[in-house]
């Protein structure tokens, strides 16, 4: 399969250009707008750079294509590949706001479009382990979620040549944009047949004062009473790959799910308690994704996360953001 990567420079893609490496494709165009940072991804593939992504796909042809970029920019992109009638994967979120996705989900219906968008808890241990006490009748019904993910500083991004993150203008918002939303997905699929009628959010500036936020709640209620908080933040002092916080806690009518940081725990309301180690390095996931991505493709199956999921969360990423500059809770 040839496969073309769009704006390499993005932070994520070292994850696909390693896990691509791996794998039987053939990588036949690398484009970014840094022209170094593109000549320094195709030599290791051995194709050509380009600055310019409709040039390089109109010269690689490729069969499907990894797309990065800069938020603002990413709906064009994808418009682009849309109109050129080639399957792609394009990092979360797609764009600055629900607005900015909502002609895309039109453009997928029409064209009927293969677009995968990398909600990669959807691979995760903890996704198995939840669908394995479904299976077995064990989970019983949600009651109340917490999510706590805390990612290095905001210097990383620079140094990762992804500055632009801390542009609003460029990224729409910083932690809640950029790391809830894989939460806000999980929190979604939880509460399946549950609507959020809800969400109150506060965003803060405090530790490191910068444009955008640096540490973030959302907190999603139902109207029967379920309560899913988001914590994310840059807030862990170390930039080293790895080194971060996750902590997941559900609440269920038939028992209580603990994660932290690779610990696994399950408590029933029977008395029986399961412990293990499990794997909580988001990196870890993104070959999961890559693989069956692709995998989905050519057996002709819908992606694990379409343009549509991704709006659904960015519906909420808005209502977030609505919910910190008006200081009060939004109601949807």
């Amino acid at each position: 399969m040839k496969i073309a990567l769009i704006e390499a420079s993005h932070w994520h893609a070292t994850l696909y250009i390693d896990a691509l490496a791996s794998m039987d494709v053939r990588i036949v165009g690398v484009s970014d707008q840094n022209p170094v940072v593109a000549a320094r991804v195709a030599a290791r593939f051995g194709c050509k750079a380009s600055v310019d992504y409709k040039d390089m796909l109109t010269e690689a042809r490729p069969d499907f294509v990894f797309a990065f970029g800069r938020h603002r920019d990413m709906p064009a992109i994808a418009a682009h590949l849309i109109k050129q009638k080639i399957p792609f994967a394009m990092e979360k979120p797609m764009g600055r706001s629900a607005s900015e996705i909502e002609a895309l989900c039109a453009a997928v219906e029409i064209e009927n479009a293969f677009i995968a968008v990398p909600f990669v808890f959807r691979h995760s241990p903890i996704q198995a382990m939840l669908d394995e006490l479904k299976s077995a009748g064990e989970f019983g019904d949600l009651t109340n979620a917490y999510f706590r993910f805390i990612a290095g500083p905001p210097s990383r991004y620079p140094k990762a040549d992804s500055a632009w993150l801390l542009d609003p203008e460029e990224s729409g918002g910083g932690c809640t944009i950029n790391l809830a939303v894989h939460f806000l997905d999980f929190s979604l699929r939880l509460l399946e047949a549950n609507s959020v009628s809800r969400v109150y959010a506060v965003p803060s500036h405090r530790k490191y004062g910068i444009a955008v936020e640096d540490f973030s709640t959302v907190v999603l209620s139902t109207n029967d009473g379920v309560v899913c908080t988001v914590e994310t933040g840059y807030a862990y002092p170390q930039d080293k790959a790895h080194l971060r916080h996750f902590e997941c806690c559900l609440t269920t009518t038939k028992g209580y799910m603990e994660i932290r940081d690779g610990e696994y725990a399950w408590a029933s309301h029977d008395g029986s308690r399961v412990e293990k180690k499990i794997d909580t390095d988001t990196d870890n996931f993104y070959p999961i994704f890559i693989r069956k991505t692709l995998d989905d493709l050519v057996a002709g199956n819908r992606p694990s996360a379409s343009v549509g999921e991704m709006f659904k969360v960015m519906k909420l990423i808005d209502a977030a953001f609505r919910s910190g500059r008006e200081r009060q809770v939004v109601v949807l």
